[in-house]
Order: C-alpha cells, then sequence, then structure tokens
C-alpha cells in the first residue's frame, strides 16, 4: 500500500436537549461522578439515558453524577503518501499515549485537560 486515509474527527460536547434533536449519525454520553471516576457508555449499547444511568451507576441515589452527551461533529479526510520510516519515528509515541489511555480506563478517570495554545496577534 503506497497510500492510505488520513482522517481527523471533533467530537461536540452538546446539552441533553440539542443531543436529543441531533441528527448526527453518531452520538453517545459518559458520566462522570464526584470524584473524577468516568463510565462510559458503549456506542452500540441501546438502553436510554434513563436506565443506563440506574444500571450502570450504582451510587446514582447517594453520590453527584453529571451526564456528558456529545456528538460526530465533523472530519476531515485526506490521503497521504507513505512514508517507510514513519512508525518507527513515531511507535514510542504511539505507546506512550495507548499506556495513559489504559491507565484512565482501569483507574476510571479523565486525564488533565491540555494547556491552552497562546495565540499572539500582531
Amino acid at each position: 500500500m503506497e497510500e492510505c486515509d488520513y482522517i481527523e474527527i471533533k467530537f461536540k460536547e452538546v446539552t441533553y436537549s440539542e443531543w436529543l434533536e441531533s441528527i448526527a449519525q453518531y452520538k453517545s454520553w459518559f458520566a462522570i461522578d464526584e470524584s473524577g471516576k468516568v463510565v462510559y457508555r458503549d456506542i452500540e449499547d441501546t438502553r436510554d439515558v434513563a436506565t443506563w444511568r440506574k444500571e450502570m451507576m450504582p451510587t446514582l441515589e447517594t453520590e453527584w453524577w453529571t451526564t456528558v452527551y456529545w456528538v460526530f461533529d465533523k472530519y476531515r479526510l485526506s490521503t497521504v503518501p507513505r512514508d517507510r520510516t514513519w512508525l518507527s519515528s513515531n511507535l514510542d509515541s504511539f505507546r506512550d499515549i495507548w499506556n495513559t489511555v489504559q491507565t484512565h480506563r482501569a483507574a476510571g478517570t479523565l486525564p488533565e485537560h491540555p494547556k491552552e495554545k497562546t495565540i499572539l496577534t500582531i
């Protein structure tokens, strides 16, 4: 294979009302408790929000939870030529990112928000 597709995806956080009205092909939610533990909904789970919350969050009655609704907003797709050295040059970075994902999944936490880029306009 001498070329492949590169895709960037933007997910948008929305209110419950916006989520209900959205016609996005892909949309879902996850929940966060007061300690920062995250419970993710599988994209193929067909339960409604109320049923999912009751079944997936056993401490719903005694702890504060927030539900975050998201929709697949847009994407950018382009074809890129093969770079035979790219994978070996970037594999360590992928491993670091994947290890971070696995750590947060196991702990049920979210990573710290990335620092905002400073933009200087002259």
